[in-house]
This record gives structure tokens, C-alpha cells and sequence, in this order.
């Protein structure tokens, strides 16, 4: 067979397919156009919810991520309850729950106990859920419930002890599984059971905090302030003697202010004092008589002058 042989029938498989083509399509058209339409339909509802759910995850990771403390953890968490996110958020809450309650155990029994209920639920929670939460979060509540049964345990140590071996069981190769072999040797021993039995019957509480009352009247603890920086006593504190009588006492009159130290009175006029009468011993001697007058001086009229000598 040559090539235009060849060629020409090469012509006519092509003309016989387009033909049945042609048919097939008069017959079928639409409802191959509907499928099509379908199919397509599905390619873009898949894409749009794909990346709906991937924005969505993000956007909920966003959330764990901004969250901090325990109040944060258990808000994302009942808000995404459910998603791997929510399991994840629920964990954390109860690990830092845990933490705060593990010391108040030993200072606030009271305040302890409540916050060990609060995180042992957070735990069952995630645990409940089964495979819908990741490994690594049930791996992880395992650890911090299989805690809790310990701290809080009366001597009974099985719960804590059954925990701690399904952490083993469940997970043969955790990070944890060293310590939780330790663990349950040392509950299964008497006195590990001793311990908890005498640790469960203890109830600390915390000091009593007095407001400081800075060595005002009535303080308390104010002397012992006061004799720490050398002072005397505050009033009111105990060992305070009390206030003297500031009254002022009346001077003793030898201590009396003279009258030299008494404001000046306002001036008065000066009265003369009488004259004193002096007896005629004490009179003053009369005075001399004047001087002879000079013999020049002419005598008077009725004497007569001495007769000369003859």
C-alpha cells in the first residue's frame, strides 16, 4: 500500500468518526453540554470551599496564636470547639491552670483543689474526643491528667497509676515515658501511698495580709516601724505611752517674771513729791554778809567826820 493509499484512507476513517461525531451530538448535545456545565460547576464550588476552609483554618490559628493566658486558651476554645485548633487552645488551658494550682496545693488547699477540677476537665475534654484531636494534644492531656489524679489522690494511687500506664501503652515512644514508668513504681510502693494519704488530710491557708496603716493613730505593727528607724512610739501603737498633760503649769513664785520683764505701762504724768520740812539743824547756814564796802565810799549823811589832830 503506497502512501496515497494510505492517505485516502486515512480520508475516510476520519470522515466516518466526524460523522458518527456529528451524530452523536445531534442526539446528545445537550445533555453532553449539561454534564459539562456540571462538572465544571464542581471544579469551582471545590476551589471556592478549599480556600474558604484553608482562610478559615489560618484565620483560627491566628486566634491560638494571639492567645496567653488561661481565660484566652478556654475562650478560643469554646469558640472552636471541634477543630484541631479548638483541641489545641483547650490544652493549654488546662496545662497553665495546672501550673498556677500545683503551688497553691502547698500555701491555698482550698484555692488548689478548684483550679486541679478545672484543668482535669479541660483534659477529659480533649480525650474525649478520641482521634478527632491531634496525637500530640491526646499525648499531652494523657501527661497533665494522669498530674492531677496524683496531686489530688488520698492514698487511693490506682487512678493515677492507670493513667500514667496508658500514657505508656498509648504512646510507646513519648518524651514522657521514662518518667511515667518512675512514676508508677513509686505509687505502687507504700509510701507513696502514705505520703498522699497524709498530704490529702493537710489544709493550708494562705496568711493573713493586714493593710499597712503607715503609723497612723491605732496602727498596727506601728512601733515596731517607729523603733526601726529610731523613732519614738506613734500614738496609738502598741508600747505608746501616752500623750502628757501639756497644760501648763502656774510658775513657782520664785520663778515669776519680775516686773522689769512686764510690758511698759502706758506712761502716767509725774506728780512733785511734797516738800519736806526740815528741822532748824538741818537748815542751811545763813549767808555771809556782804564785803566792808571801800573806804572811798563816803559815810553817810548823819555821821560826823573824825576832828583832825591839831
Amino acid at each position: 500500500m503506497n502512501s496515497e493509499e494510505r492517505h485516502h484512507l486515512h480520508e475516510h476513517e476520519l470522515g466516518k468518526l466526524a460523522v458518527k461525531t456529528q451524530t452523536v451530538l445531534e442526539k446528545h448535545g445537550i445533555a453532553i453540554a449539561a454534564a459539562f456545565a456540571a462538572v465544571l460547576l464542581a471544579l469551582i464550588v471545590g476551589g471556592w470551599w478549599t480556600m474558604s476552609a484553608s482562610n478559615a483554618t489560618a484565620a483560627h490559628w491566628t486566634e491560638l496564636a494571639a492567645a496567653g493566658t488561661s481565660e484566652e486558651f478556654g475562650a478560643v476554645a469554646d469558640k472552636l470547639k471541634g477543630t484541631a485548633p479548638g483541641y489545641w487552645a483547650r490544652l493549654r488551658e488546662g496545662e497553665l491552670v495546672l501550673d498556677e494550682a500545683l503551688p497553691k496545693m502547698f500555701s491555698d488547699r482550698e484555692a488548689g483543689l478548684a483550679d486541679m477540677k478545672r484543668c482535669q476537665t479541660a483534659f477529659q475534654e480533649v480525650l474525649d474526643a478520641g482521634s478527632a484531636a491531634p496525637e500530640p494534644v491526646r499525648e499531652r492531656a494523657l501527661f497533665g491528667l494522669a498530674r492531677v489524679l496524683e496531686s489530688t489522690s488520698n492514698g487511693d494511687t490506682e487512678p493515677a497509676i492507670k493513667t500514667w500506664q496508658r500514657l505508656v501503652t498509648e504512646f510507646p515512644t513519648s518524651i514522657y515515658k521514662t518518667y511515667s514508668e518512675q512514676r508508677i513504681k513509686a505509687l505502687e510502693t507504700g509510701s507513696g501511698k502514705e505520703f498522699y494519704a497524709w498530704f490529702s488530710k493537710q489544709n493550708p491557708k494562705p496568711p493573713e495580709f493586714r493593710r499597712p496603716q503607715d503609723g497612723l493613730p491605732g496602727a498596727a505593727g506601728g512601733f515596731d516601724l517607729d523603733k526601726a528607724f529610731g523613732l519614738p512610739p506613734s500614738p496609738g501603737a502598741a508600747g505608746a505611752k501616752p500623750p502628757a498633760d501639756t497644760t501648763p503649769e502656774a510658775p513657782a513664785d520664785d520663778k515669776k517674771i519680775p516686773d522689769t520683764e512686764k510690758p511698759a505701762e502706758a506712761a502716767k504724768p509725774e506728780t512733785p513729791a511734797p516738800e519736806k520740812t526740815t528741822p532748824d539743824a538741818e537748815k542751811p547756814a545763813p549767808e555771809k554778809p556782804a564785803a566792808e564796802k571801800p573806804a572811798d565810799e563816803k559815810p553817810p549823811a548823819d555821821e560826823k567826820p573824825a576832828d583832825k589832830p591839831e
